[in-house]
This record gives structure tokens, sequence and C-alpha cells, in this order.
């Protein structure tokens, strides 16, 4: 639980950092740079959906933040076919991007909880 718990933490801090490089105030990103956040998106989705395997605790704020991340990142898939970055998925961008700190302080409590239940 731990080394997911890690990856997860890692991976969500990559997002942030990768999506802080980026001129979002630009919607006309390049192709390379929409598909750097969609893999960053789809890696992210992947160990979160992991970390849901391992911890049976899920909360409906985790799900929906899940759920969210799966949105956007059809968004980002959908902008780069386009071959550009819509104002909707660029408003969830920043929105996303302005909400990783609360997830990462959310996924440790989550964490920390799970490490406490399990010596209880």
């Amino acid at each position: 639980m731990k080394d997911m718990f890690e990856q997860m933490q890692g991976q969500f801090s990559s997002l942030a950092d990768a999506l802080t490089d980026l001129n979002l105030h630009e919607n006309d990103l390049s192709t390379d740079s929409l598909s750097k956040i969609s893999d960053s998106l789809g890696d992210t989705y992947i160990l979160l959906n992991e970390g849901f395997c391992e911890n049976i605790k899920i909360c409906e704020k985790c799900i929906q933040n899940r759920d969210q991340l799966r949105t956007l990142l059809e968004m980002v898939d959908n902008s780069q076919e386009n071959g550009s970055l819509d104002d909707k998925t660029y408003d969830h961008l920043v929105e996303f991007k302005q909400s990783v700190p609360s997830l990462l302080t959310k996924m440790q409590k989550v964490y920390e909880e799970s490490v406490v239940s399990k010596i209880e």
C-alpha cells in the first residue's frame, strides 16, 4: 500500500508540474504538448484505479476525482484530435491543476487512516 501511495503521489505531482510548465493561457497548444498531458493523465488514472483496488475504503470524493480525471483525459484526447485546446477543456485543466494539492492532502489522509486501521 505504501508503494502505491508513493507512486500515486509522485504521479499527481508530476502531472501538476507538467500542467504548470505549460502555458495554459495559450489555448493552441502543440500536438506534442497535448500528447504529453494525455499520457500523464492516463498514467495518473491507471495508478489511481490500482490504488482503489488496494484500498477498500474509498470515499465518494475520491471516486468523483477519478471520474473527473477520466473526463479530463477524454477531453484532452478530443483536443489532440482537433489540434487545439477548446475553452471548456482549458477551464477543466486549470481547475484540475488547482485541485492537485488538496487531492494529495486527501490521499495522504486516506493512506494514514489505512495504516492506523491495519495496526488496530
